[in-house]
Order: structure tokens, then C-alpha cells, then sequence
């Protein structure tokens, strides 16, 4: 009982001062072949009008943010 009390404090700490992982992907041109865009980049953030080349696949897997700004 006594051990879990003093690491009460410290895993307190943790969670108040740990920030979860972030990512973003900033696209600022045409897709010119194949490309996948995943959860690991995600938000993909377009900074301007995008186009997928002809003979290129853009793939946008479940659950990825896509944002115009």
C-alpha cells in the first residue's frame, strides 16, 4: 500500500505534463505518383488547389484528416 502511494504522485505528474504525439503534413503540391496518406501523417493540411496526375493513385486511408486552409 505504501509503494503505491509514493508513485501516485509521480504518475500523476506524467499524465498532467505528458502531450500526446503530434503530427501534420502540409501538401503544397500536385500528386505526381502513387501515394498513400496515413494515420502517422495526419491532419494532411492542403495549402493550395491540389491534383492527382493522371496515372498516379492518391490513397486516404480510414480515419485520416484531410484540411484546406
Amino acid at each position: 500500500m505504501r509503494q503505491l502511494l509514493a508513485s501516485l504522485p509521480l504518475g500523476l505528474w506524467v499524465l498532467c505534463f505528458s502531450s500526446p504525439a503530434f503530427s501534420q503534413t502540409t501538401v503544397s503540391q500536385n500528386i505526381t505518383q502513387n501515394t498513400v496518406w496515413d494515420l502517422a501523417g495526419s491532419p494532411y493540411v492542403l495549402t493550395q488547389n491540389i491534383s492527382v496526375s493522371n496515372g498516379a493513385t492518391l490513397t486516404i486511408e480510414p480515419g485520416v484528416v484531410v484540411k484546406a486552409d
